[in-house]
């Protein structure tokens, strides 16, 4: 074999290892096991709906210096305040919580700190034009190219003729609360549409785009669905290139923004009809698979009463 060929067979099986490590690191929360990281950063900004944003130093083997918001207990949040210097504990198990917040003298060693994105103005987001709306209910989604796990192409016509759940991800977030947790939610979607009768080219299916487009290639999207037990023919995984994504991103008005070595971004999730109309969208992480299992049984009342958008009945 040529050395040129071996090298690649070598890099995707190294890729492969290490979306399936991502998974197994970001999930370790299922099998119950907390990891305990001590942490030094400078608080950036006050405590609001259960968090407080932190310009933190690298955490080792978990993740780069940062910004990100921290869920706080309102007791430990409340003698904290802009420009505090802490050290503290993050626990990440099932949920991820920082605790035990330690004051630090103004004279003790900075941390090694990215750069702060806090407060963070509205400009430090990719901006949405009139032409570029964030989608709404009844809205139909734009025009997009995308490659999937297998290197085929997802376009919009493959959200025509069934139901489409859509969210945005990337593999290497490490945070529980976020994309770990909205790909167990998938998990979970995944398991009980089995229980939804399939009727023609109708059905519902999932659809996972990455938001780290660079890293998350083809390779790396199909070894982290594989690690999450995804059946292909149900819930795909999308990357494309960075304009493409970033498009998508905008009219879905998902925020992402490099911040250190990683992504802190928002999070949205979408049903998406038959006819390609937006149904509803869901913000954050509050949303249970269950909520939208309940939607796919009602009339959607973005779409005309054909026989190819009729309320699913659900399976028993």
């Amino acid at each position: 074999m040529f050395p040129f060929f071996h090298f690649l067979i070598r890099s995707a099986t190294c890729i492969a290892c290490s979306a399936i490590a991502t998974v197994a690191t970001t999930t370790a929360y299922a099998a119950e096991v907390e990891r305990v990281f001590t942490v030094r950063g400078i608080i950036r900004a006050p405590y609001e709906d259960g968090t407080i944003s932190i310009q933190h130093e690298a955490i080792p083997n978990f993740m780069p210096a940062m910004t990100m918001p921290f869920y706080v207990d309102p007791q430990d949040a409340r003698n904290l305040a802009p420009g505090d210097r802490v050290e503290f504990e993050f626990r990440v198990g099932e949920r991820s919580r920082a605790t035990k917040f330690r004051k630090l003298a103004s004279t003790a060693a900075r941390p090694e700190l990215a750069p702060s994105s806090a407060p963070r103005p509205s400009s430090a987001y990719p901006q949405v034009t009139a032409a570029q709306r964030r989608l709404r209910a009844g809205d139909t989604v734009p025009e997009f190219s995308l490659l999937d796990q297998d290197n085929r192409t997802v376009t919009a016509k493959d959200l025509r003729g069934r139901h489409t759940i859509v969210s945005f991800i990337f593999t290497r977030c490490p945070v529980p609360e976020f994309c770990p947790l909205i790909a167990k939610k998938f998990q979970s979607l995944q398991t009980q549409l089995r229980a939804l009768p399939v009727a023609g080219s109708s059905g519902v299916q999932l659809l996972s785009i990455s938001i780290d487009p660079d890293y998350d290639r083809p390779a790396v999207l199909r070894a982290y669905g594989q690690a999450l037990g995804a059946d292909f023919a149900r819930w795909r995984f999308a990357t494309g290139d960075t304009a493409d994504v970033a498009a998508l991103t905008r009219a879905f008005a998902v925020r992402t923004e490099r911040n250190g070595g990683t992504l802190d971004h928002t999070l949205a999730t979408a049903l998406i009809g038959p006819d390609g109309n937006v149904v509803e969208i869901w913000r954050g992480n509050a949303w249970k698979p269950e909520e939208i299992v309940a939607k796919l049984a009602q009339p959607d009342p973005t779409n005309s009463r054909s026989a190819s958008n009729a309320p699913i009945t659900i399976g028993k």
